[in-house]
């Protein structure tokens, strides 16, 4: 992927406070790359089938069920066919429910490897390390500054290391699993804090972050 830097930019100081990659590269927000409207196209039809398939396991068994009643006067197999109808129509809603699944996947890995490579030059340019976050964040950060990247519209927040008041890291349980939560705070009023949600496993990345920050 290509990539052109301004050459207003010379160093991490120039980056104002709240800005948009999209001003120093030929990076964009995720959601306006063909890839990302590609897949919401996918998964508003893959969503669409979906509901369709609820709606056949309403009414279409008790509709077979009825017709096959009224004309034949059989219950039985009318029941039988109700019933077939019914099996037929869960393995439908099986498939699209994991259709759906897939769909979302590929996207999700799709947007991660786009913000890799957002990861990549903006590491490379500003000589910092980085931490992608599964829900598309992207975390910038060395001894002189920190960045949070959001992949999804390439709107991003500095704090220069003369912004930074102070970070705290707390455990925290949520849905009965421990987490760890990075609290960077800042003295721009238009972003007075970054928060971080760290995975258990991930303990020694938010340490080391929290380290780097507050050298």
């Amino acid at each position: 992927m290509e990539t052109v830097v301004n050459t207003t930019i010379k160093s991490i100081e120039q980056i104002p406070g709240f800005t948009n990659i999209a001003g120093f590269s030929s990076f964009i927000g995720y959601q306006e790359t063909e890839s990302s409207k590609i897949f919401q196209s996918k998964i508003k039809k893959a969503t669409v089938f979906k509901t369709r398939c609820w709606w056949s396991v309403s009414f279409l068994p008790l509709l077979f069920f009825t017709l096959f009643y009224l004309t034949s006067g059989q219950l039985f197999y009318g029941f039988i066919l109700g019933l077939t109808v019914l099996l037929l129509s869960l393995i439908f809603i099986r498939f699209a429910v994991l259709h759906e699944k897939q769909i979302y996947k590929d996207f999700y890995n799709d947007r991660r490897f786009y913000g890799l490579n957002i990861a990549a030059f903006t590491s490379s340019l500003f000589n910092a390390e980085y931490h992608y976050f599964s829900n598309g964040e992207l975390f910038l950060y060395s001894v002189e500054f920190c960045s949070l990247i959001w992949i999804e519209n390439g709107n991003m927040v500095t704090y220069q290391k003369k912004n930074i008041k102070n970070v705290e890291l707390e455990r925290f349980e949520e849905n009965k699993q421990f987490q760890w939560r990075l609290e960077i705070y800042s003295n721009l009023p238009e972003y007075l804090n970054i928060s971080l949600i760290f995975e258990e496993d991930k303990q020694a990345i938010a340490e080391r972050i929290q380290t780097l920050l507050m050298a």
